[in-house]
């Protein structure tokens, strides 16, 4: 820890605060924890003026380093933050947070979490949506993410989708939403899920493992989870005879069981699996208090299965039932099953509550310990203590009759016997509730139910297929160049393989080659340029990249500029060639104005051998079309020593050498760059067969 207090009385002075983080970085260089060297690194990029989330004061960088440090380094020290994947990274983050005291700091610890992690991402880093982490909590009212799904909104959901079956993924859909709810899945296991987790049999049951694709959280994350004992049987029947199709079309092979049989290790993204159910589950719950995600399934689970596994040795505990306790588990014949399941007993034993079924749950989730699970996820723990009250005190009172409620409430010797009293007096404590109830005239609805909606949106609507961003592409590009390899990239980005090697394929043809015999010994790591004038420019290019690619019409043109840089360009030279029997000039001009370039910045430059006197038609018809579009022509004379000179050539400058003379010759290397990576990430999506498909 000498570094942390070192990196915290440099930022004790607010001048020079980033120059003396650096000076640190290279006293200690390759002596830091990858962990600490991200940490300083985070606090540079904050207190720097160019930091996308707004510069921060020195004062205010040494509480944020010293917020996350002492927890971080502590449950990190020497691991390699880039070979972490999205399971590593919540586990850690969940075990810091642990450490931190009170519910306040916790608070403002997540926070710098997410603000730290924002950094990572932009370093290669997956990203994470911290608000699914056990043990989240953030300021304000709000403290914990949570939201109860009853039996009735999780019926819609499910008949939404049957409505729904003609759809491909509808199915699957169904099956990662049931399994989060049923059987308290988090969303990255439920994509994850191998076809050989899933044991058919009498006793079937899901093991939830780590793989070459994912590992757990924890330990305590490995665990058997019992079908029979969770599932209704139409339920179960749909999730064996889905996991019998796709052990045939795996032909007995492993793969995900959520995946297509064509790319069976390529999991299926969140867009198509993950973002349909929580976007119906929003539909159908209206969006009360905090916006509903997947992790709200699996916080339902836990509190409906406590419930019943109480209710089954305390039956007496759903007499007084609420309108929202109507949860398949709590029926007659689901608690005899967990029962039979979790605690078989001789008959005649004797059933009562005890501790055991808390840990029971805990197991169930994945939990470390059931300190997470009461803290975090049990949120009917109130009721529940009410409950056991009322039934304490009606054993109290069970020896009063009505006549002796009446007195201890105050009321006259005949008001017990009349209509409003009389139902009552069985019950010392519903006597007792409709007395309080009557005074306070609020015998009112308890629950009231959010406003349904009247149609649900179907899946057509909701499966939308996303391109990935170009800084996906930058994350993925610098994992690989950093020793990560495609095919773990593949399931930690949900990103096919075959992508991921088109766009490396393309980046090294114009980045790590010399000339065809002699490539380059290091590769340049893709990232933003240096300085902020560049930096506008890159952006500019690649965000105009991104929306106009998400026209199918444009795509044609944004693959003819693409196949031109990447076939004949390199990382300084700004200049694109057309051959001696021309590209399409007009396609890759346009492909060049998608990305914000402006035609009159651009320069065509006509090369012509001396013994040439009449151009080509391509030339013609390029320069026409140049002309008419406002792009300056230039003539130029072509004279190889060492090669034949074949005919006229054509060069298309787009460094914006014309607007601005005291710029003529030099590159700009925001633009060049930009339409490199651009070019990149063209080649990327070209090989995604969700875009395939759209734009076909």
């Amino acid at each position: 820890m000498s570094i942390t207090r070192q990196v915290c009385k440099t930022l004790d002075n607010k001048r020079g605060a980033i120059d003396r983080l650096k000076k640190i970085l290279e006293e200690h260089h390759g002596r830091l924890w990858p962990i600490t060297h991200a940490l300083i690194g985070w606090t540079m990029w904050r207190l720097d003026p160019g930091c996308p989330l707004g510069k921060i004061k020195a004062s205010s960088a040494q509480t944020y380093f010293r917020t996350l440090a002492v927890h971080l380094i502590y449950e990190a020290e020497d691991l390699d933050l880039l070979d972490l994947d999205v399971d590593d990274f919540e586990t850690l983050y969940e075990l810091a947070a642990r450490r931190v005291g009170t519910e306040s700091r916790r608070a403002y610890f997540w926070g710098r979490l997410r603000d730290f992690h924002d950094y990572l991402f932009l370093g290669g880093a997956p990203d994470i949506d911290l608000r699914e982490l056990d043990g989240w909590v953030a300021k304000g009212s709000v403290r914990v993410s949570a939201n109860l799904v009853t039996e009735r909104e999780f019926q819609r959901f499910k008949k939404a989708l049957e409505m729904n079956r003609n759809h491909p993924a509808a199915e699957m859909v169904f099956l990662a939403g049931m399994l989060g709810y049923r059987a308290g899945l988090r969303r990255r296991e439920a994509q994850m899920l191998r076809i050989h987790d899933v044991h058919p049999g009498p006793d079937p049951f899901l093991l939830i493992r780590p793989s070459k694709l994912a590992s757990l959280k924890s330990n305590a994350a490995k665990r058997r989870i019992p079908l029979r004992a969770l599932l209704p049987v139409d339920e179960l029947t749909i999730l064996m005879d889905f996991h019998e199709r796709r052990k045939a079309q795996a032909d007995g092979k492993d793969g995900l069981l959520f995946a297509s049989p064509d790319a069976p290790w390529t999991p299926t993204p969140y867009s198509t699996l993950i973002d349909p159910i929580t976007a119906l589950f929003a539909a159908i719950t209206g969006q009360v208090g905090v916006p509903f995600r997947f992790h709200h399934l699996r916080h339902s689970f836990a509190n409906w299965v406590l419930v019943a596994m109480l209710a089954a040795d305390e039956p007496e505990l759903l007499t007084r039932k609420l309108p929202l306790l109507d949860a398949h588990l709590l029926s007659n014949a689901s608690q005899v099953l967990l029962r039979t399941r979790f605690y078989p007993t001789l008959e005649g034993s004797e059933h009562y509550p005890e501790r055991r079924h808390l840990y029971q749950v805990a197991a169930l989730m994945g939990h470390l310990s059931p300190s997470t699970t009461c803290q975090s996820y049990l949120h009917l723990l109130d009721w529940l203590s009410g409950r056991y009250l009322d039934l304490a005190l009606d054993h109290r009172l069970r020896h009063l009759g009505g006549p002796d409620l009446g007195r201890i409430c105050g009321l006259s010797s005949s008001m017990p016997y009349k209509r409003e009293y009389r139902d009552f007096a069985h019950s010392a404590v519903a006597f007792l509730r409709h007395h309080v109830a009557m005074r306070a005239k609020a015998q009112a609805s308890i629950i009231e139910h959010a406003p349904a909606a009247r149609t649900l949106p179907t899946l057509s609507d909701l499966i939308k297929p996303t391109l990935p961003t170009p800084s996906l592409l930058i994350t993925l590009l610098r994992r690989h160049f950093s020793g990560t390899s495609i095919q773990k990239l593949e399931s930690i980005f949900a990103i096919p393989a075959s992508a991921i090697t088109a766009a490396t394929e393309a980046y090294l043809r114009m980045y790590a080659k010399q000339s065809v015999q002699h490539p380059k010994g290091t590769i340049p790591v893709p990232r933003p340029p240096r300085s902020m004038e560049q930096q506008c420019e890159y952006f500019r290019i690649v965000e105009r990249a991104y929306a106009s690619a998400r026209n199918a019409e444009n795509r044609l043109a944004m693959s003819a500029l693409a196949e031109a840089l990447i076939q004949r360009t390199g990382p300084k030279t700004g200049k694109i060639y057309f051959g001696t029997e021309g590209r399409d000039f007009k396609m890759i001009l346009k492909g060049l104005i998608l990305l914000g370039v402006d035609a009159a910045e651009m320069t065509l430059i006509v090369r012509r051998p001396a013994a040439i006197r009449e151009d080509p038609d391509f030339v013609t018809n390029a320069v026409d079309h140049a002309k008419s579009e406002g792009i300056a022509i230039e003539g130029q004379p072509l004279e190889w020593e060492k090669r034949e000179v074949k005919g006229v050539l054509l060069r298309l400058d787009v460094r914006a050498t014309q607007p601005v003379v005291a710029l003529k010759g030099q590159h700009l290397e925001g633009r060049i760059r930009g339409l490199n990576h651009a070019a990149a990430w063209i080649r990327f999506i070209d090989h995604l067969p969700s875009v395939r498909t759209i734009c076909g």
